[in-house]
């Protein structure tokens, strides 16, 4: 299984570009939505291992173009303060890593991890919606 999420990383990786040609929000809105669905999935169907295996590729083909997706937004958004925002960017990252594990190692112990992915799509749902909120506020200004 890792080997196919290695796999599906290069690819997604490599085909990246043609798919935000139409500008940063549209990855920032489509990435968290499809892993909320493969949140969901595992919780449905984490038992079989053909649909875990499969639905773990596509988390790795579209997990390893997600920062992509985010430093493009950032390069747009801050074009003249493109370093400060990296930087930024960089400790909200990895804020968010040790405010996930610990919540998430919260939610595991009190109710396994059905509850540790439903939370996950809950947040990844947010975020698309933030990106969807910030894309029309961009438009219109």
């Amino acid at each position: 299984m890792l080997l196919g999420i290695g796999i599906a990383g290069f690819i997604g990786t490599s085909f990246i570009s043609r798919f935000r040609k139409d500008g940063p929000y549209r990855t920032l809105i489509v990435i968290p939505v499809a892993m909320a669905g493969i949140a969901v999935t595992l919780i449905l169907f984490g038992g079989h291992l053909a649909v875990t295996a499969t639905v773990l590729a596509a988390w790795g083909l579209i997990g390893t173009v997600t920062p992509v997706g985010w430093w493009t937004w950032l390069t747009r958004s801050l074009p003249d303060d493109a370093k400060t925002g990296g930087d930024l960017l960089v400790a909200v990252i990895q804020h968010a890593i040790t405010f996930g594990a610990v919540i998430g190692g919260v939610l595991y112990d009190m109710s396994g991890y059905r509850i540790t992915f439903a939370a996950r799509a809950g947040l990844l749902l947010i975020a698309a919606l933030s990106a969807i909120l910030t894309s029309r506020q961009r438009q219109t200004a």
